[in-house]
């Protein structure tokens, strides 16, 4: 920006300050009128102000025009200048008034070569903030990597320190986690800020500091998966020590902290400093393990009885899905063994029924049909076939 003058006069023989006032006479001089101008060693160049002055007046200078507008003066050469200088705006400068031409109007500093246009509009660009912050501060170093949002920060900085940019809450609040799929559509700042949130006493090497290894990173101490390729401790992340770790982000308020109202809003007194611990390994959620109703009869959970959460009983005993399942397997195998004995029993009365049915019919004796009032056990008709074979027997031999 060009230097320009003020229109305060800081030499005596520049206007004071909002010019001239306009009908004033100017006073009588003693001096006769074929006075045409100074004597030539009382001439000096003067401006609106001490930047327009070529060469200052010095002491004699000032002494010859005192003298030239009053003879009588009492001021001498050998006085000091400040001296001089006074008497000089005292007794000559009231007469050089009406006479002096007015300061140069001060030009207002605008920026004629900047666009106009709203930083916040949804049609501004990222190359029209960076135009406008260039143009006012040409050395700033803006990072090709910047979002529109980082440019506004520096926009308001440098250009407009009154704009009220909406607050970006992206790296003040708790990250969220990302299933290992979607990491890929995450910034790498956004993984560093959950790897320091989840795992604060992981410190990433700048060796790892690309979007490949991080994400890896991210999968083993955030998700506690296996990450997709080996992480080598030492060169790609290091530990550091637990007790040495104080983060921000899980700092505890003192308990004596009390809010007190200020006006609209409520200002926070804190009488002791705030204690910054260190964040907990992350563990996993331990949820209560779901349990079901167990109606077996291998166990006799049938026959028991459990109360709900009402206090009402009912038939069953609480177990574990898996639990039931086993007693499941065990009744199908019971029921599986009853059917295979039954249908032994009837394989083997059936056979019998057949070695009697030969004899029989040869001593002309025709069998009773059996019904299930005349059933009897395996053991009794084994009983009853051996004796009719014997007697079956005794009469066939000579």
């Amino acid at each position: 920006m060009k230097k320009r003058t003020a229109t305060s006069s800081g030499s005596p023989l520049g206007p004071e300050n909002g010019g001239f006032p306009r009908g004033v006479n100017p006073p009588t001089s003693t001096q006769p009128t074929s006075f045409q101008a100074p004597p030539a060693g009382t001439r000096t160049r003067r401006g609106s102000s001490d930047h327009g002055v070529r060469a200052k007046p010095k002491k004699l200078q000032y002494y010859n025009i005192i003298f030239t507008f009053n003879p009588a003066t009492t001021s001498r050469p050998t006085n000091l200048k400040e001296s001089l200088k006074n008497a000089f705006l005292t007794d000559v400068r009231p007469l050089l008034v009406p006479y002096l031409l007015p300061a140069p109007a001060v030009k207002m500093d605008t920026d004629a070569g900047q666009e106009d246009f709203d930083p916040l509009g949804r049609k501004t660009t990222k190359p029209m903030l960076v135009k406008a912050i260039l143009q006012k501060r040409p050395t700033t170093t803006i990072p090709p990597g910047a979002t529109i949002d980082d440019i506004l920060i520096l926009y308001k900085h440098y250009v407009s320190p009154g704009l009220v940019i909406p607050p970006n809450r992206r790296f003040i609040e708790k990250p969220r986690t990302v299933a290992a799929p979607r990491l890929k559509g995450e910034s790498m700042e956004e993984t560093l800020l959950a790897l320091r949130y989840y795992s604060p006493s992981v410190f990433v090497r700048s060796l790892a500091m690309n979007k490949e290894c991080l994400i890896d990173l991210y999968i083993q101490f955030v998700l506690e998966e296996t990450p997709r390729s080996p992480l080598i401790h030492g060169f790609h992340y290091t530990i550091l020590k637990t007790s040495d770790i104080e983060t921000p982000m899980d700092q505890e308020a003192d308990p004596e902290a009390r809010c007190i109202p200020s006006g609209p809003i409520w200002t926070c007194c804190i009488n002791v400093p705030l204690v910054f611990k260190a964040m907990p390994p992350r563990h996993k959620k331990i949820t209560k393990p779901h349990r079901v109703v167990c109606l077996c009869k291998s166990f006799n959970c049938a026959d028991q009885i459990y109360p709900d959460a009402n206090g009402v009983n009912h038939p069953g005993v609480e177990v574990l899905p898996e639990t039931r399942a086993a007693h499941k397997r065990a009744d199908y195998r019971n029921e599986l063994r009853e059917v295979n004995s039954l249908e032994s029993t009837n394989v083997s009365t059936s056979s019998v029924q057949d070695l009697l049915v030969s004899p029989m019919q040869q001593l002309g004796i025709e069998p009773s049909p059996i019904t299930s009032q005349h059933h009897q056990t395996e053991d009794e008709h084994t009983s009853v076939a051996g004796e009719v074979l014997d007697s079956t027997a005794n009469s066939f031999s000579p």
